[in-house]
């Protein structure tokens, strides 16, 4: 059993600012109901997952869910930053994390169910799922993602992760410098060392190189290559709606 965060406190001053006038990302309606939901409601759904803590703006949250949302849910009132939101939720969890962005509508239950089965049989610390360039667009043929190319092909990055909760207050300033390198490939392979960027640009780096240099920078962390789109198919510009919808 895990505790599901979900972060729902990214303000709504992207691309979708321009089409939707709800002050967060989370509350802008997809099919009449918030982002949020959707993902809670494939959380509630799943039976590996022992309780939701969704951090956001949390008067807005509690109107938006209303009073049908799971009952082993809570909210938490976010803070500014992602990190630090990504730490209240800890703070009010068990120990073993599935953190989960609130942009994935996309998400089923038995999706969350595959991710953490496979999650407990690598027995790491942190668990992330990737998804090729191939597959997403098999779905998602116009898709608009940041892919990154590796020796075992290109890859975009799935919107949750499974982690001991320990590794949060261990790996704090790593994490920091991932999420501020998130959508720049060349600067989340910088942050390895910068011994790995020529092997970058020369597209011999592996998911098992960069797995080794995790380990030996403190961190027991796998990647998994899943073959369910849906898990990085975040819906953060206009065309994505379009793309749900279809």
């Amino acid at each position: 059993k895990v505790s599901a965060i979900v972060l729902a406190g990214a303000p709504n001053n992207g691309k979708l600012e321009a089409a939707f006038p709800q002050k967060y990302e989370a509350l802008i309606p997809l099919q009449g109901r918030p982002l949020v939901a959707w993902v809670v409601e494939a959380l509630a759904a799943s039976g590996q997952v022992e309780e939701i803590i969704v951090v956001g703006p949390q008067a807005q949250l509690q109107e938006a869910l209303g009073a049908d949302w799971p009952p082993k849910g809570k909210i938490v009132q976010s803070a500014d930053t992602l990190l630090g939101n990504l730490q209240l939720g800890a703070a009010a969890s068990g120990e073993r994390l599935l953190v989960v962005t609130s942009d994935l509508p996309l998400l089923k239950p038995e999706i969350v169910d595959d991710f953490l089965t496979k999650a407990e049989r690598a027995g790491v610390s942190l668990y992330y799922p990737i998804v090729s360039r191939e597959d997403t667009f098999a779905m998602f043929p116009e898709a608009e993602r940041t892919f990154i190319r590796l020796k075992d092909g290109t890859f975009t990055g799935g919107n949750l992760v499974y982690m001991e909760k320990s590794v949060l207050s261990q790996m704090s300033g790593l994490f920091q410098q991932v999420i501020a390198a998130r959508k720049k490939p060349w600067r989340l392979v910088k942050i390895l060392g910068g011994a790995f960027i020529l092997s970058f640009l020369l597209r011999t780096l592996s998911i098992a190189k960069i797995e080794r240099r995790a380990q030996e920078l403190g961190l027991n962390a796998k990647a998994v290559i899943m073959r369910q789109p849906e898990v990085g198919f975040d819906v953060d510009k206009p065309q994505d709606f379009t793309a749900i919808v279809r």
